[in-house]
């Protein structure tokens, strides 16, 4: 009984205390002055992780403690506090019956995990490259972050992620969460004194098509150059210079190896028997292009370029290349289809841009179809219904003046911002580079694939647009 009565006090005492520490209030409105803000820390008496202790000192043997919140912070016989779960807790000491402290306990939040945009990364000796890494949960008391290099004669990293390659070899950078709690990830570095790169590591191309391989050397070492070969010369040929020829249907890799033996890498090149042809693309940016330079193109065996005719809905926003780039490569004897940038937000600003081009192609012989370029991010925020809108206007109107219109858009878009009816019924041409998958993000079908934006052809400037094409427009 008499332990009953000393806990039935300690329990009213309690509630008094807590009424007294948090009254009610009545009134919306005081004169008081706002409280000044601190912390949750800094407003408790014991700050702890999860799974770490703190003791209550100071209170006469004998005294019994007692827990607001056992999820949080469970408290034992001698006043040792245990942190359990992210929140606030309070203690309440009591001695002879008699409530004589409330102490509060604050259990933060620990982070649990570490996530990284990459866990690896390959840098020149002397380059840098940069560690992104967040601390998750974002509500976690400490976000900060520790990095360290298990060799800095490999690699160094400072404070905030930064890694410097400093000698050859592989090194593991550990990211700690700096609450001490014990969670970590890891990031490999491979730091090389040589690096070959190239312009893609994927190729499709018809039988007897070319593909010019555009690489980069990189060396703390002065006068490297690059060798290649294939690993099936009966399927496909790679000269000196990294020229790459389709023999027959198959695939093979050709190797791109640094001259001192240091770095390589692989290009994997298709010849696909239902390729029909090679192409690119074109616009103002490629600069002045010539008869001569569109033969050079031919001999690299591109038979076909996609021209931009220009953008928007107004005649005036023909591509100013767009006149010399379709007769010079006409009078070449290319095959040319066209472009249309679109801005269109309305079905009738679609229908205005299907005039614009009716004016821009007067007069013209296309032998390929227009293509409706539409990706502006300006229309990606319309969502499906409307866009699927716009596209269906621009084609049925080019449709009803005679001409074959097809959709051009990255796999992403054609996927998920279009509906498959309204494309399905004409072709695609779709953008997705720097994949030996095209069907990874898109699934319907298409006529033609733009897999590269970094070609290398005979007779054009700079970074050039590649394509295959897998219809025949000569019907």
């Amino acid at each position: 009984m008499h332990k009953l009565y000393k806990y039935i006090l300690c329990s009213v005492l309690l509630a008094a205390q807590l009424f007294t520490l948090f009254p009610i209030s009545v009134y919306a409105d005081t004169d008081q002055p706002a409280a000044p803000a601190y912390s949750a820390e800094e407003r408790c008496d014991i700050s702890l992780y999860p799974g770490q202790t703190g003791k209550l000192t100071g209170f006469a043997a004998g005294s019994q403690y007692y827990s607001s919140d056992r999820l949080v912070a469970t408290v034992s016989a001698d006043g040792t506090v245990t942190g359990r779960g992210a929140g606030r807790a309070f203690i309440t000491v009591c001695t002879d019956g008699a409530v004589v402290a409330r102490k509060s306990v604050y259990v933060k939040q620990k982070v649990t995990k570490i996530s990284l945009n990459s866990d690896s990364a390959t840098v020149l000796s002397g380059e840098t490259c940069q560690i992104n890494a967040k601390a998750r949960p974002l509500s976690a008391a400490n976000t900060a972050l520790v990095y360290t290099s298990a060799d800095p004669s490999i690699a160094t990293v400072n404070s905030s992620g930064l890694v410097t390659g400093r000698g050859e070899g592989t090194v593991v950078i550990t990211v700690s969460a700096a609450d001490g709690c014990g969670t970590t990830a890891q990031f490999t570095v491979t730091v090389v004194a040589t690096r070959v790169s190239l312009n893609t590591y994927y190729v499709p191309l018809c039988i007897g098509g070319k593909f010019r391989i555009r690489y980069s050397i990189k060396s703390i070492y002065g006068g490297i150059g690059a060798t290649f070969s294939s690993s099936d010369e009966s399927i496909a040929t790679v000269t000196a210079d990294g020229v790459v020829t389709a023999v027959s249907p198959g695939k093979a890799e050709i190797t791109a190896r640094s001259t001192d033996g240091r770095s390589s890498r692989i290009l994997t090149v298709h010849c696909d028997e239902t390729v029909t042809a090679q192409g690119v693309d074109i616009s103002r940016y490629n600069g002045d292009i010539s008869v001569n330079d569109w033969k050079k193109v031919q001999g690299d065996g591109y038979s076909y370029v996609i021209m931009r005719a220009g953008y928007g809905r107004e005649v005036e926003q023909k591509d100013v290349k767009f006149e010399q780039n379709y007769i010079n490569a006409k009078s070449a004897g290319m095959k040319v289809g066209v472009y249309h940038y679109s801005y269109a937000k309305t079905t009738a600003q679609a229908e205005k841009e299907a005039d614009t081009m009716l004016a821009w192609l007067a007069g013209k012989e296309i032998d390929y179809p227009i293509y409706y370029d539409i990706e502006d991010d300006s229309q990606r925020i319309l969502g499906t219904l409307f866009m699927s809108s716009i596209i269906e206007a621009y084609c049925s109107k080019l449709e009803a003046a005679g001409y074959t219109v097809e959709i051009y858009s990255s796999a992403y878009l054609l996927q998920n911002f279009m509906y498959r009816d309204i494309i399905d019924k004409r072709g695609v041409w779709m953008a997705h580079t720097d994949t030996d998958d095209p069907h990874s993000l898109y699934t319907g079908d298409y006529t033609m694939w733009q897999f590269c934006h970094k070609g290398k052809v005979n007779g054009l400037d700079g970074n050039v647009d590649l394509n295959v094409c897998y219809a025949d427009y000569s019907k």
